[in-house]
C-alpha cells in the first residue's frame, strides 16, 4: 500500500467497499481475452498503478492461484482484493468481476435455441480477431512476469522446464504436479547450496581454541611507554581542578599487541559521540511510520475450519449422489463441484470435463456446447461463467435456478480453499522455507502462462464448418499471416507504447471485422 493510506488510518468497511466497486466494477465488463491476458491489465491496475502490493506479493498470489483449482484470474483478483479490504470486499470483487459475463452467457442460454445453427461468417472474424489480441497479451503477461520471477539459473530452469512440458502434455494432473515440482526443487536446491556454504564457512574460517587461562603474560619488550599527548581544554581544566598534574603525564601500559592504538579517545570526546548515536536512534525511532492497518484478519484455524467444511461438503454430495438414482439436478451440482475441486489451469483445462459431463448424458446437445463456447470467448470474465450457459440448459424447468446453481458449483471450490490457505501465506510468507518454496512456484507458474500462449494460438482462429456437422471449427492462428500480425501488434502496443489491455482488445476485434471485409472483396 501507499503511504498516504498507512497515515488515513483504519478505513470503514463502506470505505473500503465503495473502493472495491470502483477499481472492480469495470473490471467486469473489460476482461476479456482469458485469465492470462487479463494478468496484464490487473497488474498495471494494483501494482504499479495503485500500488496496492508489490510485485513479490502479486507473483506469490499468481503463484498460489495456479497451485490451487479454479480460475487463476479470479483467484488472483479474489487474493487482491481480500488483502486490501478484507473477506466482504473480496467477494463483492468476486461478483463485480463475474456478474457482467455470467448474466449474458444465462441469456443466452435461454436465447441459445433461437441462435442458428451456423453464426455470420463476421461473428467468427469478430471472434478470431479477440482471440489474437488476447494471445498477445497472454505473451506479454509472461514475458512480463519472467523478469520478475527469473532470479538465478534453477529458476529460469523450472521456468523452461514447465513451459515445454505443458505445450507437449496436457492432462487434468499435470499442472498441480507441475506445480509441486517447482517449489520442491527450489527448496531441494537452496538447503543444498545452504549446506555447502556452512561447510566451506568452516573450512575457511580459524577456529579459535586458547582460552583465557591458555593466554601467556606479555614479555618485557611489549611494555610500552605511552607517548604524551595534547589534552583537550576541558579535560585539562578538570584535572587542575582535581589536583591531578596531567600536563607530563608518562604512564606504563601494558599491551598485548604492538598494533594497539596509541591514541585512544578522549573521555570527553568519547561522550560526545555516544551521545550523538543516542540522537540519531530516537530521531530514526520518532520516523518510523505505523504499521498499516490488516483488514483480511482470518486466523489459520478459521481458514482451515473453511477448507475442511468444503470437503466435508464435498464428500456429503457424493455420498447422496451415489445412494439417488438419476437425479439430474444433484448430478449435475456435485459434477460441478468435483470439476472445480479437480481442475487446475482454468478454463481451457475445465471445458472437455464439462462436455462429458453434460453432453454425454444427453443434457446439452453437441451443438448447443459447441454455440457456446464459441461465443464465451468474445465476453470478459472467466471462461468458468460457462457453467451458467449450461445450467439453465441441464435444469430446464428452473433455469435461472439452474444458471446460478452451476455458477455456485464450479466457483465455489476455488473460493473456498483460496480462504484456506491465504491465512496460512500470511503468517508464513517471510519465512526462508517458504520464500524458496514460493520462488520455485512463481516459475513453474509462468511457464504455465507461456504454455498457455501456446495452446491459445493453435485454437485461436474460429470458422463455421463447411459441412454444417459443428457450429464452429477451431484452428492455429497461423492459417494466416493476418492474425500472427494481430498478435505481434497487441504485444508490442501493450508493452512499447503503453496501450490499454481494453483497447487493445477492441483493435482486435475491429481488425477481425476489417479481415472479413477484405475477405468477402476476393
Amino acid at each position: 500500500m501507499t503511504s498516504t493510506t498507512t497515515h488515513q488510518g483504519r478505513r470503514s468497511l463502506t470505505a473500503r467497499l465503495v473502493e472495491t466497486i470502483r477499481f472492480y466494477g469495470p473490471l467486469g465488463f473489460v476482461a476479456f481475452g482469458g485469465p492470462s491476458a487479463n494478468i496484464v491489465l490487473i497488474r498495471k491496475i494494483f501494482v504499479q498503478q495503485q500500488q496496492w502490493l508489490d510485485d513479490a506479493t502479486f507473483n506469490d498470489l499468481l503463484a498460489l492461484g495456479n497451485a490451487l483449482p479454479g480460475p487463476a484470474f479470479s483467484q488472483l483478483a479474489f487474493s487482491i482484493s481480500a488483502l486490501r479490504g478484507g473477506i466482504l470486499a473480496a467477494l463483492l470483487s468476486f461478483v463485480l468481476l463475474t456478474a457482467p459475463g455470467a448474466i449474458i452467457m444465462i441469456g443466452i442460454g435461454f436465447a441459445v435455441k433461437r441462435i442458428p445453427d451456423t453464426l455470420p461468417p463476421i461473428v467468427f472474424g469478430l471472434f478470431t480477431g479477440l482471440n489474437a489480441s488476447a494471445v498477445g497479451l497472454v505473451a506479454l503477461a509472461a514475458y512480463q512476469l519472467s523478469k520478475k520471477v527469473i532470479t538465478d539459473k534453477t529458476s529460469r530452469l523450472l521456468l523452461f522446464f514447465s513451459a515445454t512440458i505443458a505445450c507437449c502434455y496436457e492432462s487434468q494432473w499435470l499442472y498441480p504436479v507441475l506445480m509441486v515440482a517447482g517449489g520442491s526443487t527450489t527448496i531441494i536446491v537452496d538447503s543444498i547450496l545452504a549446506h555447502r556454504a556452512r561447510q566451506l564457512a568452516r573450512k575457511t574460517l580459524p577456529i579459535r581454541t586458547e582460552t583465557p587461562q591458555q593466554v601467556e603474560a606479555p614479555s618485557a619488550e611489549e611494555i610500552e611507554m605511552e607517548v604524551p599527548r595534547p589534552q583537550p581544554a576541558a579535560t585539562k581544566t578538570n584535572s587542575i581542578a582535581s589536583g591531578v598534574d596531567t600536563s607530563a603525564n608518562v604512564l606504563l601500559r601494558r599491551t598485548t599487541t604492538r598494533e594497539s592504538k596509541r591514541y585512544p579517545t578522549p573521555p570527553l570526546e568519547e561522550e560526545s559521540r555516544q551521545q550523538s548515536r543516542n540522537d540519531t536512534i530516537s530521531s530514526m525511532e520518532q520516523q518510523v511510520e505505523p504499521e498499516e492497518e490488516v483488514y483480511f484478519n482470518l486466523s489459520v484455524k478459521g481458514g482451515l475450519a473453511i477448507g475442511a467444511s468444503f470437503i466435508v461438503v464435498l464428500i456429503v454430495m457424493l455420498a447422496v449422489r451415489g445412494s439417488i438414482d438419476h437425479n439430474r439436478i444433484l448430478d449435475f451440482t456435485t459434477n460441478l463441484l468435483l470439476a472445480g475441486t479437480i481442475i487446475f489451469g482454468g478454463g481451457p483445462v475445465v471445458i472437455p470435463l464439462l462436455r462429458g459431463y453434460t453432453v454425454d448424458p444427453g443434457w446439452v446437445t453437441p451443438r448447443d456446447f459447441l454455440l457456446g463456447f464459441a461465443i464465451i470467448q468474445a465476453l470478459p470474465g472467466p471462461v468458468f461463467n460457462f457453467c451458467g450457459f449450461l445450467g439453465v440448459l441441464v435444469v430446464s424447468e428452473a433455469p435461472i435456478a439452474g444458471g446460478a446453481l452451476g455458477l455456485l458449483a464450479i466457483f465455489l471450490p476455488g473460493i473456498a480453499l483460496k480462504l484456506a490457505f491465504l491465512p496460512l501465506y500470511q503468517k508464513w510468507k517471510t519465512a526462508t522455507k517458504v520464500r524458496s518454496i514460493l520462488r520455485g512456484l512463481n516459475a513453474a507458474a509462468v511457464g504455465l502462462i507461456f504454455s498457455a500462449t501456446y495452446r491459445l494460438f493453435r485454437v485461436g482462429f474460429i470458422q463455421s464448418d463447411p459441412t454444417g456437422a459443428t457450429p464452429a471449427i477451431f484452428s492455429s492462428l497461423d492459417r494466416d499471416g493476418f492474425w500472427v500480425s494481430t498478435v505481434a501488434a497487441a504485444f508490442v502496443a501493450c508493452e512499447s507504447f503503453g496501450c490499454p489491455t481494453p483497447l487493445a482488445i477492441l483493435g482486435g476485434a475491429i481488425g477481425g471485422m476489417a479481415w472479413y471485409g477484405v475477405q468477402t472483396t476476393r
